[in-house]
């Protein structure tokens, strides 16, 4: 159950015309309906500017109180986002979470829809919260405690509660919701999916037979078999007499994101990389998987930087996300071109970052071969890409099953059931099979059901005590009471794994201080008792890993460990990763999140928490700049972003304030990014660092020409750009500045004005040394020359340009110059117009660069006309 409240509005809405309030209104009514749906939550009304909502009505799942924690989080997000939105600062959000029974009236409309103690209880305990924060009672919080970090707030006297209520406050989702698949000797039987699996299988042989990409989405709840229906396909496709490449990568959860970490999975995988792979290992099994796979030479030795920059290989930053995204796809094309198709299953796909969706739609739209992508998914990521991938996705959708699937379900997970058995478990089922599995396993901790050979069956003289198990949501319950018989050197080791990782290494456990031969019997004892399991993946490099049976495990033992406790861990597991290879790329975000917990769970008088939240800040600065270098600049904004909120040094907030604009730049969002930046030049002034206040002004210079307010960009750059001529040093700022200048000058008409700045630039990147801004600068001032009349003069500096982008590799600098000389040439020297035209076609090819190419094909197809190549010319541009 969730109460929020909105705090502020009411003397907002003294303050402003009632049709403005209305509009505040409807808007907020509609943030609010979409976020808890998103969440799998239902709005039980609204009352007044206040939002009730509940989960598990009418179907509870396990996850409903965190699901109702993470809407709780976004809500106050949301709120305070529309208070700046509208210039109301002071609006927030405070909620309320609690988990116990209510009694439900289905279909009511006009009443409400569930009453009792817990929906009471809520609105008292988001009556205790802070503006802006979230309020879970303690039921909530032992439910949650593994993915949501929390801060005790003491006990409440709560209004209608007799004795005080222990409260605690969200703060932070911090670790992933689910967990691998599970293998252990309770499988229950494939039932009620027939058509589903046909539907799958015809879709693969479509793939196959099109020699086109395709994306199936299977789409379903938590629980009802999404990873069983792959694990299905998996098994039939291993029989076909085609071959098959399989490639497999999971998506980190919501704070656990990584730009690219499925792929970056999959690849690492298909090369034979293990975890512990780095430098000259790593450079070897690329070499010899791009031997392996791409006979053609010159391609090879273009696939292989930008093959390196996605798997850690290699460094990053040189290359355009179009670029990187032709390269990929071209590798997964030559890993399949001498087998039938190549499959890329995403496992938890609703947590993918919007930059690897990206990759997907480009790899459906441009793939020339048989690609299957199979991801597995709960409705939230179709609720956030409705349209993805186009008329190349289909979705096959998962419901729950009906009850007569679930009881073929069930007797296939025990045989010899009564049937007042039978029907009890199939009702607790509620069509979601994990449910079914999990009380059988309970059954089984219980001895009350027992194998016998190689089959489950009750145990002679057991009764079948489903009640006294509990509801499918008390399963955290019996979770607690298995981990509390485990053994002392057990409970350490499933503990240290718990803050591990859903999936964790034998060396990780030893890393945190566990003996290894004590390890080894621990390690087999959880195997037998289904608490852990040995990760069997075929498809990952990293064969051998541990697993939890089940994320509930993992939640539940994480969450009874003492602050102390888990503070102590997240340090150890920083310590044990910052050792690893690639502790500065794609780990840093892991690890900087491990700091971010410690920090969390650390008491008042810790003296290290400022030092923990410095580095724990670097790391996540680090994984933004590579997030950003890949092309994920939604998710370098986010993490430069909760970079920004743990700083402190003053130099260090102006220079996150600087990149998280630079990544709104980059993603488009002008207005953010100007906002950003202007914030960053204020904050730099403030430091008197004029330089970098200077780049920061022509950042938000940049930007707001962009927004079409010339006049403005000038205002911001001009008086920097003054003041910075004759400074030591200033040479990138003035470039920066230049960018925005020369673009409002032009916009306005004023060309001695954009003339001088583009001189002026020039030299600045001659002084810099940086090849790509020298380029930059010189194909600028050819194209000036140009349109003045200066055509010769133009030619010299275009081609200048166009030699220092290839020595450089500059693809996109080398495509707008070879356009340039193709248009210039085209009415002096046809031969040169043509080869100019085709090479700057075929490097906006490889490069992604798509404007270039329409204008690189007409500029081609006009030179073949004019040659007298008339169908030439036709085929061009078709």
């Amino acid at each position: 159950m969730l109460f929020g409240d909105l705090v502020g509005f009411t003397p907002l809405s003294e303050s402003r015309d009632p049709e403005e309030v209305r509009e505040l209104l409807s808007r907020y009514f509609a943030e609010c309906r979409t976020v808890i749906g998103r969440y799998g939550g239902t709005v039980e009304k609204f009352i007044g500017d206040a939002v009730m909502a509940v989960w598990g009505v009418p179907t509870a799942h396990e996850d409903d109180a965190e699901r109702a924690v993470r809407a709780g989080l976004e809500l106050t997000s949301v709120v305070a986002g529309i208070g700046e939105d509208v210039g109301a600062p002071g609006l927030s959000m405070r909620v309320g979470v609690v988990t116990g029974e209510v009694a439900v009236t289905v279909g009511a409309t006009a009443e409400g829809m569930v009453a009792g103690d817990a929906v009471n209880t809520a609105a008292r305990v988001q009556s205790a919260a802070e503006p802006g924060s979230v309020y879970v009672d303690e039921t909530t919080r032992s439910l949650t405690a593994a993915a949501i970090a929390y801060e005790d707030t003491g006990e409440h006297a709560l209004k209608g509660k007799t004795e005080p209520m222990r409260l605690h406050v969200a703060r932070a989702v911090v670790a992933e919701v689910g967990g691998a698949q599970r293998v252990d000797g309770l499988e229950a039987p494939l039932t009620g999916r027939d058509r589903e699996m046909r539907l799958l299988k015809e879709l693969f042989h479509a793939t196959e037979e099109s020699e086109r990409p395709r994306l199936v989405v299977l789409d379903g709840e938590a629980g009802v078999g999404k990873s069983r229906m792959a694990w299905e396909f998996e098994k039939y496709a291993d029989g076909l007499s085609t071959v098959t490449r399989w490639h497999r990568g999971r998506c980190l959860s919501y704070g656990d994101a990584v730009a690219f970490w499925p792929l970056t999975e999959a690849v690492r995988a298909r090369l034979g990389l293990t975890e512990g792979d780095s430098g000259p290992v790593v450079s070897d099994k690329l070499d010899d998987g791009l031997a392996a796979f791409v006979p053609d030479l010159e391609e090879r030795e273009w696939l292989r930087p930008r093959l390196a920059a996605l798997i850690g290989g290699g460094a990053v930053g040189t290359f355009t996300r179009p670029e990187l995204f032709i390269a990929w796809t071209t590798w997964f094309e030559r890993v399949g071109a001498d087998s039938g198709s190549v499959v890329l299953v995403v496992d938890d796909a609703q947590h993918a970052d919007d930059a690897l969706l990206d990759f997907l739609e480009h790899l459906l739209a441009n793939a020339q071969s048989a690609i299957f992508v199979l991801a597995l998914a709960r409705p939230e990521l179709l609720a956030r890409r409705l349209d993805l991938g186009g008329r190349r996705t289909s979705v096959i959708r998962l419901d729950p099953l009906d009850d007569a699937a679930m009881a073929r379900l069930v007797d296939g997970l025990v045989v010899g059931l009564s049937a007042e058995s039978r029907d009890a478990l199939v009702a607790r089922g509620e069509g979601v099979p994990l449910f079914a599995v999990e009380t059988v396993r309970a059954l089984i901790d219980r001895d009350a059901v027992v194998p016998r050979d190689g089959r489950y069956v009750p145990a002679a003289g057991a009764v079948i005590d489903l009640a006294g198990i509990g509801a499918p949501a008390s399963l955290q319950a019996l979770v607690a009471a298995r981990v509390d018989a485990l053994s002392s050197d057990e409970r350490r080791v499933v503990a240290d794994a718990s803050v591990l990782g859903a999936v964790f290494t034998r060396e990780g456990l030893v890393a945190l201080g566990n003996e290894p031969e004590v390890l080894a019997r621990c390690l087999e004892s959880l195997q037998r008792k289904e608490i852990l399991a040995v990760q069997q993946d075929r498809f990952a490099a990293d064969r051998g890993q541990f697993r939890f049976v089940q994320s509930v495990v993992r939640q539940v033992v994480y969450g009874t460990q003492s602050r102390r406790d888990r503070k102590s861990r997240h340090l150890a597991v920083a310590a044990y990763m910052g050792g690893l290879p690639d502790a500065d790329g794609d780990l840093a975000m892991v690890i900087g999140q491990h700091l971010i917990d410690a920090v969390d769970a650390s008491s008042s008088g810790d003296t290290d928490t400022e030092e923990l939240s410095a580095q724990a800040c670097s790391l996540l600065e680090k994984a933004g700049h590579r997030s950003r270098a890949l092309g994920s600049m939604a998710e370098a904004r986010r993490l430069f972003g909760a970079a920004l909120e743990r700083a402190i040094d003053p130099v260090d907030r102006a220079r996150l304030t600087l990149a998280t604009a630079a990544a709104a730049s980059s993603a488009g969002d002008y207005a953010a990014a100007r906002d950003l930046a202007i914030s960053a030049t204020s904050l730099y002034d403030d430091l008197d660092l004029p330089l970098d206040a200077g780049y920061a002004a022509g950042l938000a210079a940049d930007s707001t020409t962009f927004l079409l307010d010339p006049a403005e960009a000038i205002a911001l750059a001009r008086p920097r750009w003054d003041a910075l001529q004759d400074v030591e040093g200033a040479q990138k700022s003035l470039i920066k500045l230049a960018a925005g200048l020369g673009r409002a000058y032009a916009d306005l008409g004023d060309t001695d004005a954009a003339w001088a700045v583009a001189d002026r630039r020039l030299r600045c990147a001659e002084a810099s040394g940086d090849p790509e801004l020298i380029a930059q600068a010189m194909l600028a001032l050819g194209t000036g020359y140009g349109n003045t009349g200066a055509p010769e003069t133009s030619r010299a500096f275009v081609e200048a340009a166009a030699r220092l982008s290839r020595d450089h590799d500059l693809a996109a600098v080398l495509s707008q110059a070879l356009n340039n000389l193709a248009a210039q040439q085209a009415s002096r020297d046809l031969v040169e117009a043509e080869a100019a035209a085709r090479e700057g076609l075929e490097v906006a090819r490889r490069s992604g660069i798509v404007g270039f190419m329409d204008y690189t094909a007409i500029n081609l197809a006009i030179a073949l006309w004019m040659s007298g190549r008339l169908g030439e010319a036709a085929e061009v541009i078709d």
